[in-house]
């Protein structure tokens, strides 16, 4: 709730829109925690070989995933704070 909170008062538009439409109240709250997530990254030990980014990486590896800042990705969001 605290997310939610903080990403509608940085943004009044995003209240008054809410307001005048509350029925997307629900799919407002998901997208604030999509765009504001508590877990700001992960550490994962690869089972499998695979490839990340483009970068072929053996199975045993650590990856640090960055959630955070993949919300934000240019290449997938358009544009990505909005």
């Amino acid at each position: 709730m605290a997310l939610v909170i903080s990403v509608i008062a940085e943004r009044p538009e995003l209240w008054e829109q809410l307001r005048a439409n509350s029925e997307q109240a629900p799919a407002a709250a998901v997208e604030a925690v999509w765009w504001r997530t508590a877990t700001l990254a992960d550490l994962r030990v690869l089972r499998v070989p695979g490839t990340v980014l483009g970068v072929r990486v053996e199975a045993g590896t650590h990856v640090y995933g960055v959630v955070h800042i993949a919300h934000r990705d240019e290449k997938a969001f358009e544009p990505p704070d909005e």
